[in-house]
């Protein structure tokens, strides 16, 4: 069986900003990990974008000499989307405000024999969002259940001490009225 052509990803843009991976400084600066470059690429290995950045693009094309005008391109990105794209000569794909969570983007090309390539694999992770993290609704929670608590404590004292004075208004009303009656037999 005849092999198809051969695809490769030139670069990743993160928030439409191409990407160089050797600028440590803004890699610092966006909060980007990896764990160094993939073999016989420029790609970083393991990628982790934060939340805040998770817009990321992908621009690629055919490994070698080809005639270009008869390639086309196929791509998906598992976890978002496991179909293939409709196939077009289009050398990017572009993914715009991407949940946390675990992506693999796979891109593949044909040519004129219309004869698929093996796809290039790019594996990486959007971050989530704080708010999704467990220690955040940990947090959350104990904070509404602190507030709750200071709530419940507040009006248990606001009854106690209505209860006291209640008792207090009823003992002196007693007391009122055991003198009164006192008073009364006294005249008698």
């Amino acid at each position: 069986p005849q092999e198809g052509p051969m695809v490769t990803i030139h670069g990743i843009d993160i928030d439409e900003k191409q990407m160089d991976f050797n600028d440590s400084v803004v890699v610092r600066k966006m909060k980007l990990r990896y764990k160094g470059f993939q073999s016989f690429s420029h790609l970083p290995h393991n990628l982790k974008v934060p939340y805040e950045y998770n817009s990321v693009s992908f621009e690629f094309g055919a490994k070698g000499e080809m005639d270009n005008e008869s390639i086309l391109y196929s791509y998906r990105l598992k976890g978002l989307k496991n179909e293939w794209s409709k196939p077009s000569k289009e050398t990017n794909a572009k993914f715009n405000f991407l949940p946390g969570g675990k992506y693999v983007f796979e891109v593949r090309c044909t040519d004129r024999f219309q004869v698929w390539g093996a796809p290039q694999i790019y594996s990486f992770t959007v971050l989530h969002p704080f708010w999704e993290m467990w220690w955040f609704r940990i947090l959350i929670s104990a904070a509404i259940s602190a507030v709750v608590y200071f709530l419940f404590k507040q009006k248990l004292r606001k009854v106690r001490k209505l209860a006291v004075e209640r008792e207090t208004a009823q003992r002196k009303l007693t007391e009122a009225e055991y003198q009164g009656q006192k008073n009364l037999l006294q005249e008698k």
